[in-house]
Order: C-alpha cells, then sequence, then structure tokens
C-alpha cells in the first residue's frame, strides 16, 4: 500500500492491531492508530507495556491466538472501553508530539554539555 493510502486503510477501521511476536521496540503503527482515535490490541511485550500503561492499549498475551480473539472481541462488545482507550491514547500522542518532545531533547543535551 502507497505510504499516502495508509490513514485512508486505518479510518476504515474499527481498531488497531499490533500482533508483534518479538520485543524489537514500538511499531509506528500504534502511534497512526492513536492519531486516527482507533481503540488499539497489542502484544503484551516488555517494550511496550513499559511505553504505554493499560488504559491506552488492550494488551494480549503474544502467541496467543485466543487471547487476542478475547481481546478484539471485548472491544466489539464493550465500545466504551474502546472510548476510553482511545481517549487515554490521544492524551499520550498529543505529548509525545515533536512541538513537545524537541524541548526534552534539548534539555538533555543542554544537561550533558554543562
Amino acid at each position: 500500500v502507497p505510504h499516502d493510502d495508509v490513514p485512508s486503510y486505518i479510518a476504515r477501521a474499527n481498531i488497531g492491531l499490533a500482533p508483534m511476536i518479538d520485543d524489537v521496540g514500538v511499531p509506528n503503527k500504534l502511534f497512526e492508530y492513536f492519531a486516527l482515535s482507533k481503540p488499539s490490541v497489542a502484544s503484551a511485550l516488555p517494550s511496550l507495556k513499559a511505553t504505554f500503561d493499560d488504559d491506552c492499549i488492550l494488551y494480549f498475551q503474544p502467541n496467543d491466538e485466543r487471547d487476542l480473539a478475547a481481546s478484539v472481541l471485548e472491544l466489539y462488545h464493550n465500545p466504551e472501553k474502546g472510548t476510553s482507550l482511545v481517549s487515554h491514547a490521544q492524551a499520550f500522542y498529543r505529548n509525545c508530539q515533536w512541538s513537545i518532545m524537541k524541548h526534552k531533547y534539548l534539555k538533555v543535551y543542554k544537561e550533558l554539555l554543562t
């Protein structure tokens, strides 16, 4: 899919999935889901759990398709849960935008140089 078409595909989805098997970092797709107001379901990997609390994402056990299905069904049967996840995820996302993060990065560099 061309990069420019990705937002329209996400916009048509009811939820965002990040079924990661290996703990290789934080996938950009989660930030895309947050930006586009999609409740998200992700593997409960250490890097994700350390980055996002349970208020932002509904977690399932990696390599457990039944747990993944249960998480998807939980959002299907409980739209209020999805609304709550989106609210917390968007607040998290707003605090991670470059207009805020650049000041944090510059502060670290300034402290290292002094």
